[in-house]
């Protein structure tokens, strides 16, 4: 009976991973040890993925303005995770893959939350932790 608890837990809770993510803001709040390298990693990977979803999607209007005004490269978010990660890396040969598998499920599901705030708003950002997490992730770099 136990098993099956289990399994019916991680069924669930695998499927509200998936439908959508916590805004950062939250995260933040509910999370505020500033030494955990764990909550650096995660918000790192955070904003890899938001602005890896900015860059690969074609935005029109006001969405065009937000992704411009916020349009940065990669590369502070992706080197700054580097460094983070680098102790980690070299104990885990399959780090590396682990953490770009990580960016891309949070960019798709960063794209399937803007697609759906874009069919209820036509904007993919207006009213939307999108948004709020793009904010945050300027004020890091």
């Amino acid at each position: 009976m136990k098993f099956l608890y289990f399994i019916f837990f991680l069924i669930f809770t695998t499927k509200t991973f998936s439908s959508n993510l916590e805004p950062l803001k939250i995260y933040l709040k509910k999370n505020t040890n500033y030494q955990d390298i764990n909550r650096s990693i995660y918000i790192l990977k955070r904003c890899v993925s938001l602005y890896n979803f900015i860059k690969n999607e074609k935005f029109e209007g006001y969405d065009k303005k937000i992704s411009i005004r916020y349009e940065k490269t990669n590369n502070f978010f992706l080197s700054r995770l580097l460094e983070k990660t680098e102790k980690i890396n070299e104990k885990n040969d399959n780090f590396n893959e682990n953490i770009k598998k990580d960016i891309l499920k949070i960019s798709k599901v960063y794209q399937e939350d803007g697609l759906k705030n874009f069919s209820e708003r036509k904007s993919y950002f207006k009213k939307s932790y999108l948004f709020e997490d793009l904010k945050i992730c300027s004020k890091i770099q």
